[in-house]
């Protein structure tokens, strides 16, 4: 061999040493990638809160790690090699093995799924996870691993939630005022009992109705606009009033308070409104401004009887002033027209035997001299056999004709108070009174 070739040989074995000295670094370097790689799974593997567990296709456990460990209450080396139908529920072992022969069957399954373990001291904790095959080299499956994560706080969570609702729920259906949710489109999406009860409806019946078909056809407008209005972010009135329509065609009064539901995020999505019925309220205000109308009346009434009552003690009392028939007729007529008012009347006087009505003087009417004490007589027969006089004359002693005065004056009053309530009411129309 000459020199050149063996200097060219040794150049080709320093390039060749080179060479594996790089590749040795790269798989150095490879190596100590893995080794970290390993380190790095391995501490996710032992830090990971949930539970992670690799079993062989018979169910004999292989590695688990240290959440595993204390949700079960198990040491590591009593987990490996136990199988795994001994830490969770015949139920759950039985889907768990239905799901693998589905599995193995080339089904494609939901990911998540459910199962409840067996901890050390027999309590069971509900687990949700999933699982993955593991295959050999040549893809066939050897085993499966999961990661399975304690729900336990959850299902707390949901049972309160449930149980929340069904206290609400029971709430809403046995309220004794009408409860009804509405969409932002006005379609019920829930209503009670109360409201079905009172309208005779049925819940099925209500559900997915709109509120116009139920709402009065007066008010319909009106709760229109405040729709409107509450979506437009106006501040209304929380209480207002609104009729609805019965089944059988009857219209309830109803008084409202309504609020907007929102999402977490502010977005108003639906409606919720509690009603009461207030018909019994408003059959009692409307009773009540009936009686303060009636009891206005019966003072106004009463004080214009008061006031009559003052210008016949007037026109008695200016009666009494003098002995004489003249006089006292004059009296009578001037007081009869000042102090009463009238205008057009007679005095008519009863003739001692009973048979005639003599008509001693005439105001705004047409004289006359006397007319037979018969029903012929008209008003003044009435007047005479009704004795409701204003005022007789006569030629008695004045004690006698203050005790006769004082008895029609008590005979007045008396029939004042009946008409208007304070004793028992005659339900006889009282006549006019005629002045005679």
């Amino acid at each position: 061999m000459t020199r050149t070739g063996l200097a060219a040989q040794v150049e080709a074995l320093r390039r060749r040493v080179k060479t594996l000295e790089r590749e040795r670094t790269r798989s150095r370097r490879a190596e100590a990638s893995l080794r970290e790689s390993e380190a790095r799974f391995r501490a996710l593997f032992e830090h990971a809160s949930d539970l992670i567990i690799a079993a062989a296709l018979d169910g004999a456990i292989i590695s688990v790690n240290r959440a595993t460990e204390e949700t079960l209450q198990w040491p590591r080396e009593a987990l490996i090699g136990r199988n795994i139908r001994e830490l969770i529920t015949p139920e759950s072992f039985a889907r768990g093995e239905e799901r693998m022969r589905r599995v193995l069957a080339g089904e494609k399954l939901p990911k998540i799924f459910g199962l409840e373990a067996v901890r050390r001291d027999g309590s069971v904790v509900p687990l949700e996870g999933w699982a993955r095959l593991l295959r050999d080299a040549g893809g066939r499956p050897v085993g499966h691993e999961g990661v399975y994560r304690d729900i336990t706080e959850r299902r707390l969570a949901e049972e309160a939630v449930r149980e929340s609702e069904e206290r609400y729920r029971n709430l809403v259906d046995n309220a004794s005022d009408s409860i009804m949710t509405f969409s932002l489109e006005g379609n019920i999406t829930s209503v009670n009992r109360a409201y079905a009860k009172l309208t005779g409806w049925t819940t099925d019946e209500l559900m997915g109705e709109n509120w116009q078909t139920l709402v009065a056809p007066v008010d319909r407008e009106r709760m229109a606009e405040r729709t409107r209005r509450s979506l437009a972010g106006e501040k209304l009135p929380s209480i207002f009033e609104v009729a609805t329509l019965c089944k059988d065609g009857r219209v309830v009064q109803l008084e409202g308070r309504t609020r907007t539901v929102r999402t977490l995020h502010g977005s108003p999505v639906g409606f919720q409104g509690v009603y009461r019925d207030i018909s019994e309220r408003k059959r009692a205000e409307e009773a009540l401004r009936e009686s303060e109308e009636r009891y206005r009346l019966m003072f106004q009434e009463a004080e214009d009887a008061r006031a009559v009552l003052d210008r016949l003690y007037r026109v008695t009392s200016s009666m009494q002033m003098s002995w004489e028939r003249e006089d006292r007729l004059r009296a009578f007529e001037q007081g009869v027209h000042d102090a009463l008012g009238f205008d057009r009347f007679y005095v008519a006087l009863v003739s001692p035997d009973l048979r005639t009505l003599d008509v001693a003087t005439a105001v705004g009417v047409e004289m006359f001299e006397s007319l037979p004490l018969s029903p012929a007589a008209g008003p003044f027969y009435h007047v005479f056999q009704t004795r409701r006089l204003l005022a007789v004359l006569f030629k008695t002693p004045l004690c006698q004709r203050q005790r006769l005065i004082n008895f029609c004056f008590r005979r007045l009053i008396k029939r004042w108070l009946q008409f208007f309530g304070l004793r028992r009411i005659n339900t006889r129309k009282p006549r006019r009174a005629f002045a005679g």
